[in-house]
């Protein structure tokens, strides 16, 4: 389920991040938000905090992008939800209840049994 206005876009070519961001145009790709990284990541934050193209995460993806430092992954038709609040936590949850993806009761509930 994607809400296009609250997801960051991304442009890819050949298996790269060429660029990221909510309000990109041109786009072939929505970010997951999952990214496995390295301490080169650290750099490009570092500038990014300085006040070098933002502060967020995807300022520092941006910069790396730009150098093809940044590999994708197509996840495909594979099930993704944005949740960045309860309320989309929810949508979430029964996206996933309705879909057969498990049950409303979790590990740490004990009334579960």
């Amino acid at each position: 389920m994607i809400y296009p206005d609250d997801v960051a876009r991304v442009k890819t070519s050949q298996g790269k991040l060429r660029a990221i961001g909510e309000k990109l145009i041109d786009f072939d790709s929505y970010n997951t938000g999952i990214a496995v990284s390295t301490p080169a990541l650290f750099n490009p934050l570092e500038k990014s905090s300085a006040g070098i193209g933002g502060t967020s995460l995807s300022a520092g993806l941006q910069r790396l992008a730009a150098w093809g430092r940044v590999a994708t992954f197509d996840i495909g038709s594979r099930f993704w939800i944005n949740a960045d609040n309860p309320i989309e936590f929810w949508r979430a949850e029964n996206a996933l209840l309705k879909n057969g993806y498990g049950s409303s009761c979790y590990h740490y509930d004990s009334q579960c049994g």
